[in-house]
């Protein structure tokens, strides 16, 4: 899915992305008044996706950022869920920030 995810992503006009995978199991205990029916173990993944998005707003560079979160079952709606977030990007018009190389001093924001 990751693959199939970044594939998706650099087809498209975007300054960065990064994508980040989550796993999440939870116990769930169903009762029947005061005894227990059933238990079950439910194992959950998702991937988070923040795009970045440089363009020149009035002669000025400005960033813009969006994320969405994509499940399994979301994969055939992937080109819309990016779509819906480069439009979201659109409508964010942030400073534009560089990040310290090894060893530098964190910049002024």
């Amino acid at each position: 899915m990751l693959k199939v995810i970044t594939d998706a992503l650099r087809k498209r006009k975007v300054s960065g992305w990064q994508v980040r995978e989550g796993r999440r199991t939870s116990h769930q205990s169903f009762l029947a008044l005061s005894e227990r029916e059933c238990r079950r173990q439910v194992d959950t993944q998702a991937w988070t996706v923040s795009l970045h998005q440089l363009r020149d707003v009035g002669g000025k560079t400005v960033l813009g950022l969006s994320n969405f979160k994509i499940t399994p079952p979301d994969l055939p709606v992937l080109e819309q869920r990016i779509d819906e977030a480069l439009f979201s990007a659109s409508l964010v018009t942030n400073q534009p920030f560089t990040l310290a190389g090894p060893g530098a001093d964190a910049p002024d924001v």
